[in-house]
């Protein structure tokens, strides 16, 4: 729960601050998810709730393969968890 200011690499803990003036949104861009930036890959896998995105480089080294299979693998157990 962190607010960030606008020009300014400081987070500030939400408890702690006082809004003066309130600011819009800003959204990001989002790609459609049949484009993936120049030197990625974009994978989409349809289930019943939503779509699951991964966004992955085309040279992926071994090393961060690994890293990514780790990541995953505790991704997926985290949801298990919430899927119950």
């Amino acid at each position: 729960d962190w607010v960030f200011v606008e020009n300014s690499e400081t987070g500030i803990l939400m408890n702690q601050v006082i809004v003066e003036e309130k600011g819009t949104a800003v959204k990001p861009p989002v790609l459609p998810l049949d484009e993936a930036p120049k030197g990625m890959r974009r994978e989409v896998f349809a289930l019943d709730e939503g779509d699951v995105v991964l966004t992955f480089p085309d040279n992926m080294s071994a090393a961060s393969y690994d890293d990514l299979e780790s990541y995953l693998q505790l991704f997926l157990r985290k949801a298990k968890r919430r899927a119950g």
